[in-house]
């Protein structure tokens, strides 16, 4: 019975391995996200932040930066196992409007 047992769960194991959607070699790859300010200056002075992006995802929280025109923000990730990692940003202008958008989002 013992037997039968682990060969069951190997057939399972083995079938549920060849129906992910995705290639194992997934799991390894280290994606550099960026997001750079290319808006036009808006009659601000040199090194005055543009508006400020604060970028995070369900599990980690990257933190919020002053964007001045040409600056990058970046990060390092990688895919989870269910392929469900999700990074997302929210732009604020000082005493003006605030977007939210998606910066990284994995795909089956």
């Amino acid at each position: 019975m013992g037997n039968l047992k682990r060969v069951a769960l190997s057939l399972l194991f083995t079938f549920f391995v060849l129906r992910l959607p995705f290639a194992e070699s997934d799991w390894f790859i280290n994606y550099h996200i960026h997001v750079t300010n290319d808006l036009p200056l808006l009659n601000l002075p040199p090194n005055q932040p543009n508006f400020f992006l604060h970028c995070r995802s369900k599990n980690k929280d990257i933190g919020q930066r002053a964007m001045v025109k040409g600056k990058d923000y970046t990060w390092d990730t990688k895919v989870n196992f269910l392929r469900t990692t999700l990074f997302f940003c929210r732009a604020q202008w000082v005493g003006r409007k605030t977007i939210r958008f998606d910066a990284f989002v994995a795909r089956p």
